[in-house]
């Protein structure tokens, strides 16, 4: 199953625990920055911003439902749904921040990760700041387990599907990072993150005491800022 397929039909009504640099945010843009973010879901992650005065908020996501159950659950955001995946209906070079949290890992296609990335690169400002948070691969045997049958079923490794039909790819640093032409990386922090309840210390995820770590994934924050093409020559 795709993963527009997925959050149209059984992905729409979960609930997103992924660990958000909030308080970095407040200290790095003005309040009126415009503020993209690409698979915005139900609108969490901008709810968030706008709770602590970030104005100028936008959101864009192919899930329909997901786009329904967010205007529902907060009607002062600008929640859109777009039809294809790809594609942000921006001018060109109009956000100052963008975000895509936990989006890599729903395409599967080197193709489409590319043109992904041109279109964050084309509606962002120079010096505008693209904001990544994407599941990378991971030594725990539980994933290593799931990676042995994706490699039998897909031929590549970090490739598997979930117990729910998703097929979601997990990643190399370096793989990310040689997707991001046009732009510097600034900061990349990696977190480990159960299924279980968890909260921020500091820069990195930490566990509550006795918490079961069996369901480990390892998460990475990727801090990208858009190179003025004229810094190039």
């Amino acid at each position: 199953m795709d993963g527009q397929t997925y959050w149209g039909t059984i992905g729409f009504q979960k609930e997103f625990e992924d660990p958000f640099p909030l308080e970095k945010l407040k200290t790095l843009f003005s309040k009126d920055a415009l503020v993209v973010e690409y698979g915005c879901g139900y609108g969490r992650l901008l709810k968030q911003m706008q709770q602590v005065g970030f104005t100028n908020l936008l959101g864009f996501d192919y899930s329909s439902k997901m786009v329904e159950r967010g205007k529902a659950l907060y009607p002062s955001l600008d929640l859109r749904h777009i039809p294809n995946s790809g594609h942000i209906p921006l001018s060109d070079e109009k956000a100052d921040l963008l975000i895509a949290s936990t989006i890599l890992c729903c395409l599967t296609g080197k193709e489409e990760l590319s043109s992904l990335f041109h279109e964050f690169h084309r509606v962002l400002k120079n010096g505008g700041t693209l904001y990544l948070f994407d599941f990378l691969l991971s030594n725990h045997p539980s994933s290593l387990k799931k990676y042995e049958q994706g490699f039998n079923d897909h031929g590549e490794w970090g490739v598997y599907t979930t117990t729910e039909g998703l097929t979601v790819p997990h990643f190399q640093t370096g793989a990310i990072m040689n997707l991001n032409s046009g732009f510097i990386s600034l900061i990349l922090r990696d977190f480990s993150l159960s299924s279980q309840p968890f909260y921020l210390e500091k820069d990195r995820l930490a566990l509550p005491i006795g918490k079961n770590t069996e369901n480990l994934r390892e998460l990475s924050l990727l801090r990208l800022s858009k190179i003025n093409p004229e810094s190039r020559l």
